[in-house]
């Protein structure tokens, strides 16, 4: 009996075929989930702490480009504005 649990890009966690004796399979069973568990939850906080300092790049970069506009009351300013287009299927 092989047992193999994957996660695409990362380590396959597998059991042994030679084991014969119930108990020790359902044991090697038990353990391989807790593993895959574990991995899991690892490349879960991975792709967490990615995403934070993918984020806290972005909004360097953004932060990089914008200024701060200051206005007194009766100026004229133009004022662009992005209209999204609206799609209507009938």
């Amino acid at each position: 009996m092989n047992l193999t649990i994957s996660c695409k890009g990362l380590e396959e966690i597998t059991t042994p075929q030679t084991l014969e004796v119930k108990g020790h399979i359902k044991k090697k069973k038990v353990q391989a989930v807790k593993n895959h568990i574990e991995h899991q939850q690892q490349v879960l906080q991975l792709l967490k702490d990615n995403n934070t300092s993918v984020q806290n790049q972005m909004k360097q970069q953004v932060d990089q480009h914008c200024s701060e506009k200051c206005f007194d009351v009766r100026d004229w300013a133009f004022l662009l504005l992005h209209l999204k287009k609206a799609i209507y299927e009938k």
